[in-house]
């Protein structure tokens, strides 16, 4: 006999799981989730999936990361957003490196 363990359908895992765009791996999900101490870090991880999808879908990436994985490397921390536009700051560099005469 196949014992299949029911928890509510409510609890911050789940509700993470339901948002997830790769539900595979539940099992493995539930436990990097424990093991991160994700309860803690519920709201900030509900607050970044819609931007990481958002980043993956941008990229014409093919596949999202595993869930467990997403959550050991603690994604939600990411910067999914657009990254800081570097050029004015390179070229300040690039000028004050001049005048010092480092080029």
């Amino acid at each position: 006999m196949i014992c299949k363990i029911t928890e509510p359908e409510n609890t911050p895992f789940n509700l993470f799981w339901a948002n997830y765009p790769r539900r595979v791996a539940k099992g493995e999900a539930r436990k990097a989730w424990a093991q991160k101490g994700c309860d803690r870090h519920f709201d900030q991880i509900m607050d970044s999936l819609p931007r990481y999808i958002a980043f993956v879908q941008s990229k014409n990436w093919l596949e999202y990361a595993h869930p467990a994985t997403w959550l050991r490397a603690e994604r939600w921390d990411d910067e999914y957003d657009e990254p800081p536009k570097m050029l004015g700051q390179t070229a300040q560099f690039l000028e004050m490196a001049g005048k010092v005469g480092l080029q």
